[in-house]
C-alpha cells in the first residue's frame, strides 16, 4: 500500500540506510556440475558448448534498470534462477575491504514506503546491488541429466561494469532550487533535499502493483487523510515563503523584489498543481467523512495554477504589471510636484473646487486606466482558460462557486439581484437628497435635478463612498457633528495609538491580543525613506501561526481609525483559525470575513463607544443628532451598495463574453448609470479604461464580498448586540467589554471555512440566509426622514434624464433648427449650410443671366417659348423667370442669415451661474414625489429599465 508523500512520513517510517560498499564484490564461483547449455534465441544460431577444461565464465548479477518515472519505487527482487538440480555449494568469496561512507547526495524522489522485517532497509543503488547471502538461495548448477531451461540474454562477460559514482546523471533527481529553504517544518532531522523536493513530485500518482490496487488506493479514506496531511505540511512552508516575497514587494517596489515574488508565485502554483492533480484522482463520492470530502474539493480547485507553465508565468507577470502600474501611478502638475494615490484621494475628499476635482479625476484615469487597456483583454483570455481547465465555463462562474454549492446552475445571480432590489428604495431616496444638496452648492451648471450626479463631485475617487461631502449634505447644519479628526489631532493621536486602541477593543471582548510579530513587522505608516509602496490597506496572514501583519499608510483621521478597526478584525479572524488545516484558513465565505471586520466598526462608530474612547464631548443625542449621525453612516454604507454590486457584475459579463472588448468602457458607464446614477464629468472613449482605475480590478480581487458584507455585517452586529444584552436602537449599540458577545464571535471565527457558510451564519445569528432586515432596521429613522424631505421638495427618484452636465456643456451641445446636437455635428451641418448658400448664389447669378438673355431674345422674336415644360407666351415666360429669380434671391438671403445667426449664438459666452441661494427652491415644473406606498407598488419614474434606453 502506498504511503504518504510528506516529510512527516519520511521521518516516521524510513530508517536510515546502512552504509553499503561502493566496490563491486567478487562474482560467485563457477558452477562445476557439467557444462551449462544455452538454447538458441530467436535472433541467432545456438551457442557452442564450453570446453570441459575451460574455466567457467563469470556470471554477472542479474540487472534490471529501474522502472522509468517511478522515483523511490522499490525495484523488483532479482528473478529466480531456472529450476534444476541442487548445485554444489560455491566457495566463499574473498573478504571485501571495509565499505567507505557514501558521499552526501540527495535521495531519489517519491513517497516513502513501509519496510517489512524480511526485506530490510532500502538500497541506494538497486541497479548494482550485491547479492544478499542471507536472503538469496544458494547458487544452483544445472544437472547434465536434464536439458537446461532457456535463460534471459545477459550482457557479455567481457563488458566492464560502469564506474561506481554515488549518483548517475540519468538517475539523479533534479536539484532543488537555491531559493528554496531546506528548513524542515517538523521536529525531526531534515532530509538533505529539503521541502523543495516535494514541489517536483509528478502530478500523476504512482502505480501500486497493478491497476486494481491503484483504484483501491484512490478510494481509501485513510490514504486521502495521509495525502491531506502531506498537503497541509508542505503548503504551510510554500505559502509562507510566497507571502514573505509578496510582502517585500508590496512594501518596497523594486525589480529584484518583483522577480523574487514571481519566483515564489511559480513555486506556490506548482505546489497547488501537483496536489490538485492528485486530489482529482480520489473518488470523493465513495467517502463517508464530510470533512475529508470538503477538504479534497477545495484542493481540487487549482485556480490559475492549472495553466501551462509558460502561460502561468505570463499570467503572473501580467497581474504583477497591472498591480505595479496602479501602485506607482502619479499625476503631475504642469509646474509642480507629482501626486500619488493617497495625496490624490485627500484632494478629492477635501477640495470643493470643481475644476480641481475634475483635474484629479481625469488625471488618475489617464495615468492608471489607459495603460491597462491593452493588457486587460489578454488577462481575460488567460483567466477563462484557467477556469476551463478547472471545469468551469468561465472565471465568473469559478468566482461565484465560492458562495454557492457545487451546482454550476445555482441561483446566486438571482439572489443578488433580489437583495439589491430590496435595498434600492433606500439608495434612491439617499441619491435624490444628495443630488439636491449638491445642486444647492454647485448650481444648475453642474447638477441636473432629473439626471445622474457627476462622479467627481461626490468626494471619492470612485464615487463609492460619499462620507467626505457630509458637510454639504448634513440634514441639520445648525447641529453639526463633532469633528473627530480635529479632536484626534488636538489630542496628539499617532498611528501607533490608533492600532493600540483597536487591539484594546478586541481584548475587552475576551479575544486574542495582537502578537509581538504584528508590532515588529507591520507597516503602520507610509515610509519616508524613499521606498515606493502599495498603500492600499490590507491584512496579511503568513501561515506560520504567529506572524500576522497590516500594511496601511495611516493618516490621523476618523476614517482611518475605523479602517484600522476593520483591518484588526481580519487579524483577529486569522488568529482564531490559525490551528485549523491550511485548507480551512479562510473565512466561511469571502464576504463573511469582511462582514465580521465591518461589524466591529459599527460598534466602534457608535456614540457610546466614541465617548468611551474620549473622542466626543456631547453626552446625549437628540433626534436631530441621530439623523445627522445616521446620515454619516449611510453615506459610507448605503452609497456603496450599487457600486459593490456592479463591479463584479461588470467582470462577469466580460468573462462570459456579454461585454465585448470593443465596448469595455462604454458598458462600464452604462452599468454605473443604471445602478448607481452617476456619470463621467467629461466625455469618455474606448481609448480610456476607467474600470482599471479601481485597485481590485488591477489586482484581480473579486469584489462581490464587499457587497454581501454590507448585508451580513448588520446581521452579525444585531446578533452580537443581543448577546451583549443591549436592548436599545441598533445604531446606538456597542459590544465593548462584553465577554458573551466575544465568546459568540470567537466560536464562529474558530470554524474558519471548515463548515458551510450557512451553518456558520446560523450558529452566529440564528439565520441561515442573508437578510436585509437588520440593515433596514438600523437605518429606519433616516429612511423616514429622507422620504418626508424628498416629498417636501418634490424630488424625482431616479434619473430620467441620462445626460450629465459638466463644465463647457454649452460648447459641447448646440442647437440646430431647434434640435440639440453634439458640437461636431452642428459644425458639420453649418458648413454644409454655408456651402449650400454659396451654391445658391451661383445658381441665382446664372439664372439672372439666363433671364436677361432670354428677355432680349423674346423682344426680337415674338414667338411661343417653354418655361418649366410649359408653352407660354414670351412675355409670360419672361415674367415667370423674373419671379423665380426674386424667390431664389430671397432664399439666399434667408439661408445666409440663418447661418450667420447660428454661428453668433454658438460663439456667445454662457451667462454666469446663479448663486446657490437663488437656485435653492425646487423648480415648479417638477412633478411631486408620490407616497411611499405608491413607490413600493408602482414603477418608479427614475428607475432604469433592464436594457439601455
Amino acid at each position: 500500500m502506498a504511503e504518504g508523500l510528506g516529510p512527516r512520513a519520511l521521518c516516521r517510517r524510513r530508517p536510515p540506510p546502512p552504509a553499503l560498499p561502493l566496490h563491486r564484490p567478487p562474482p560467485p564461483p563457477a558452477l562445476s556440475a557439467g557444462p551449462p547449455r544455452r538454447l538458441p534465441s530467436k535472433a541467432g544460431p545456438p551457442l557452442r558448448r564450453r570446453p570441459p577444461h575451460a574455466s567457467p565464465p563469470r556470471r554477472p548479477p542479474l540487472h534490471r534498470p529501474p522502472p522509468p518515472a517511478l522515483p523511490l519505487h522499490r525495484p523488483p527482487p532479482p528473478p529466480a534462477l531456472p529450476a534444476g538440480p541442487p548445485p554444489r555449494p560455491a566457495p566463499p568469496p574473498p573478504p571485501a575491504p571495509p565499505p567507505p561512507a557514501l558521499p552526501a547526495g540527495p535521495p531519489s524522489i517519491g513517497p516513502p514506503r513501509r519496510l517489512s522485517p524480511s526485506t530490510g532497509p532500502p538500497r541506494r543503488q538497486p541497479s548494482r546491488r550485491p547479492p544478499l547471502p542471507a536472503a538469496s538461495p544458494p547458487p544452483r548448477r544445472l544437472s547434465p541429466r536434464r536439458p537446461a531451461l532457456p535463460l534471459r540474454r545477459r550482457p557479455s562477460p567481457s563488458t566492464s561494469p560502469p564506474p561506481p559514482p554515488a549518483w548517475r546523471a540519468s538517475q539523479s533527481p533534479p536539484r532543488p532550487s537555491s531559493r528554496l529553504s531546506t528548513k524542515h517544518p517538523l521536529n525531526c532531522s531534515p532530509p538533505a533535499w529539503g521541502v523543495g523536493r516535494l514541489l517536483a513530485l509528478p502530478s500523476t500518482p504512482r502505480k501500486i502493483r497493478g491497476a486494481s490496487r491503484s483504484r483501491q488506493h484512490f478510494q481509501d479514506e485513510n490514504e486521502a487523510k495521509i495525502f491531506l496531511q502531506n498537503y497541509d505540511q508542505t503548503a504551510q512552508v510554500v505559502w509562507n515563503k510566497f507571502m514573505e516575497a509578496a510582502w517585500n514587494y508590496a512594501t518596497n517596489i523594486t525589480n529584484e523584489n518583483l522577480e523574487e515574488m514571481l519566483h515564489k508565485e511559480m513555486e506556490k502554483s506548482q505546489h497547488t498543481l501537483n496536489f490538485g492533480s492528485k486530489a482529482q484522482l480520489f473518488n470523493i463520492t465513495s467517502f463517508k467523512d464530510p470533512v475529508i470530502k470538503r477538504m479534497l474539493r477545495k484542493v481540487q480547485n487549482m485556480n490559475k495554477a492549472a495553466l501551462p507553465k509558460e502561460e502561468l508565468q505570463e499570467y503572473n507577470e501580467l497581474l504583477a504589471y497591472m498591480e505595479t502600474m496602479y501602485g506607482t501611478a502619479e499625476v503631475c502638475l504642469q509646474e509642480g510636484p507629482c501626486l500619488l494615490e493617497s495625496e490624490l484621494k485627500e484632494l478629492m475628499a477635501t477640495s470643493r473646487d470643481q475644476e480641481e476635482l475634475l483635474w484629479v479625476w481625469q488625471g488618475w484615469r489617464d495615468a492608471v486606466g489607459r495603460p491597462l487597456r491593452g493588457v486587460f483583454e489578454r488577462y481575460v483570455q488567460l483567466s477563462n482558460k484557467a477556469a476551463a481547465i478547472n471545469g468551469y465555463k468561465d472565471m465568473g462562474v469559478l468566482w461565484r462557486m465560492m458562495y454557492s454549492s457545487e451546482d454550476e446552475n445555482s441561483t446566486l445571480r438571482e439572489d443578488l439581484e433580489h437583495l439589491f432590489q430590496e435595498l434600492q428604495l433606500l439608495y434612491l431616496n439617499l441619491h435624490a437628497y444628495v443630488r439636491r444638496s449638491l445642486y444647492r452648492h454647485y448650481g444648475p451648471k453642474y447638477i441636473n435635478l432629473q439626471g445622474p450626479i457627476p462622479a467627481h463631485l461626490l468626494g471619492d475617487m470612485w464615487a463609492q463612498s460619499w462620507v467626505n461631502i457630509l458637510d454639504l449634505v448634513l440634514p441639520f447644519p445648525k447641529k453639526p457633528l463633532e469633528d473627530i479628526t480635529k479632536i484626534m489631532k488636538v489630542q496628539l493621536w499617532k498611528p501607533q495609538k490608533m492600532f493600540e486602541e483597536a487591539d484594546k477593543f478586541f481584548t475587552s471582548l475576551g479575544l486574542l491580543p495582537a502578537p509581538p510579530d504584528f508590532w515588529n513587522h507591520s507597516m503602520l505608516e507610509e515610509p519616508y525613506d524613499g521606498r515606493e509602496v502599495i498603500c492600499q490597506a490590507s491584512a496579511w496572514d503568513f501561515y506560520n501561526g504567529h506572524d500576522f501583519r497590516i500594511k496601511k499608510c495611516t493618516k490621523v483621521t476618523v476614517q482611518d481609525l475605523l479602517s484600522i478597526f476593520h483591518q484588526m478584525g481580519h487579524i483577529q479572524y486569522f488568529m482564531q483559525y490559525k490551528n485549523l488545516s491550511m485548507i480551512f484558513r479562510t473565512g466561511a465565505n469571502p464576504a463573511f470575513e469582511e462582514a465580521v471586520a465591518s461589524a466591529i466598526t459599527l460598534s466602534v462608530s457608535s456614540h457610546k463607544q466614541m465617548l468611551n474612547i474620549g473622542l466626543l464631548s456631547l453626552q446625549f443625542q437628540d433626534s436631530k443628532d441621530e439623523i445627522n449621525y445616521l446620515m454619516s453612516i449611510a453615506l459610507e454604507k448605503v452609497a456603496f451598495i450599487p457600486f459593490g454590486y456592479l463591479l463584479d457584475l461588470y467582470r462577469w459579463k466580460v468573462f462570459d463574453g456579454t461585454i465585448h472588448k470593443d465596448i469595455y468602457n462604454q458598458e462600464w458607464w452604462n452599468l454605473r448609470l443604471k445602478y448607481q446614477g452617476v456619470c463621467p464629468p467629461v466625455p469618455r472613449t474606448e481609448d480610456d479604461f476607467d474600470p482599471g482605475a479601481k485597485y481590485h480590478i488591477s489586482a484581480n480581487i473579486p469584489y462581490l464580498r464587499y457587497f454581501l458584507s454590507v448585508v451580513l455585517q448588520f446581521q452579525i452586529h444585531e446578533a452580537l448586540c443581543k448577546a451583549s444584552g443591549d436592548v436599545g436602537p441598533l445604531h446606538q449599540c456597542t459590544i465593548y467589554n462584553s465577554k458573551l458577545a466575544g465568546k459568540l464571535l470567537e466560536d464562529a471565527l474558530k470554524l474558519g471555512s471548515s463548515k458551510p457558510w450557512p451553518e456558520v451564519l446560523k450558529n452566529l445569528t440564528g439565520e441561515s440566509q442573508m437578510s436585509t432586515r437588520a440593515l433596514m432596521s438600523y437605518f429606519k429613522p433616516l429612511m423616514d426622514w429622507l422620504v418626508s424631505e424628498n416629498v417636501r421638495h418634490g424630488e424625482i427618484l431616479g434619473w430620467p434624464e441620462f445626460e450629465c452636465i459638466f463644465e463647457g456643456r454649452e460648447k459641447e451641445m448646440a442647437s440646430f433648427l431647434g434640435v440639440k446636437l453634439k458640437t461636431d455635428h452642428v459644425k458639420t451641418l453649418q458648413w454644409a449650410l454655408l456651402v449650400m448658400s454659396f451654391l445658391l448664389i451661383i445658381m441665382v447669378l446664372l439664372l439672372g443671366r439666363s433671364v436677361y438673355i432670354m428677355h432680349k431674345r423674346l423682344i426680337i422674336q415674338d414667338t411661343e417659348t417653354y418655361f418649366l415644360g410649359m408653352i407660354m407666351e414670351p412675355h409670360q415666360a419672361a415674367r415667370a423667370q423674373w419671379v423665380l429669380l426674386i424667390f431664389s434671391i430671397l432664399m439666399l438671403v434667408c439661408s445666409l442669415s440663418l447661418a450667420i445667426k447660428m454661428v453668433i449664438e454658438w460663439r456667445r459666452p454662457a451667462p454666469a451661474p446663479s448663486s446657490p441661494e437663488e437656485v435653492a427652491p425646487a423648480r415648479p415644473t417638477l412633478p411631486s414625489c408620490r407616497s411611499q406606498r405608491s413607490l413600493l407598488s408602482a414603477p418608479r419614474r427614475g428607475q432604469l429599465p433592464g436594457g439601455r434606453r
